[in-house]
């Protein structure tokens, strides 16, 4: 898994696109979220998977 995210990350700085990892503990709902301080930065997006 470190292989891949790496793979990811590489190809961000190869493209010259910033971003900010965040590593967090799993969340399935908007309470797990803001348990998780994760609503207070950026722009949410659920993912539906």
């Amino acid at each position: 898994m470190e292989q891949e995210k790496q793979r990811v990350y590489d190809a961000l700085q190869k493209m010259k696109i910033s971003y900010e990892a965040v590593d967090h503990d799993p969340v399935y709902t908007m309470e797990d979220m803001e348990r998780e301080g994760l609503d207070k930065k950026g722009v949410l997006c659920k993912n539906l998977f």
